[in-house]
C-alpha cells in the first residue's frame, strides 16, 4: 500500500532496511539495458542492473537491500533504449518492496 501508481514510487512508511526486487523484460534488446533503483531521485551505481545485448527479448532480475528513512522513496529508472516490455494482459516486468527489519 506504499507504492504510488501515478508516479511509480515506493515510499518507506518507517525507517529500516527494505528488500527491493525488480524483474523486467527488455523489448527487442539490440543494445545494453541500464536500469537503476533511484533512492530519493539519486542514481547510485551500487543499485543498478545491466541487461546484455542479445537478439530478441532479454530478462533481468535483481534484489537489493536498501536502508531507508521514513519518507524516503525509490523508483526504477531506465536510462534509455531499449524499452522495457509490458502490456495489459501479462506481467512481463514487476517491482516489489517490503520491510526486512
Amino acid at each position: 500500500s506504499h507504492f504510488n501508481l501515478s508516479n511509480g514510487r515506493f515510499t518507506a512508511p518507517v525507517t529500516g532496511t527494505y528488500q527491493i526486487n525488480l524483474h523486467y523484460l527488455g523489448n527487442n534488446v539490440s543494445t545494453q539495458i541500464n536500469v537503476y533503483v533511484l533512492l530519493n531521485g539519486v542514481i547510485n551505481n551500487g543499485i543498478r542492473t545491466r541487461g546484455v545485448a542479445a537478439t530478441g527479448h532479454e530478462t533481468t532480475s535483481a534484489s537489493h537491500a536498501i536502508y531507508m528513512n521514513a519518507g524516503d522513496y525509490v523508483y526504477v529508472y531506465n536510462d534509455g533504449l531499449p524499452t522495457l516490455y509490458g502490456d495489459t494482459s501479462k506481467v512481463w516486468s514487476s517491482f516489489s518492496g517490503y520491510l526486512v527489519g
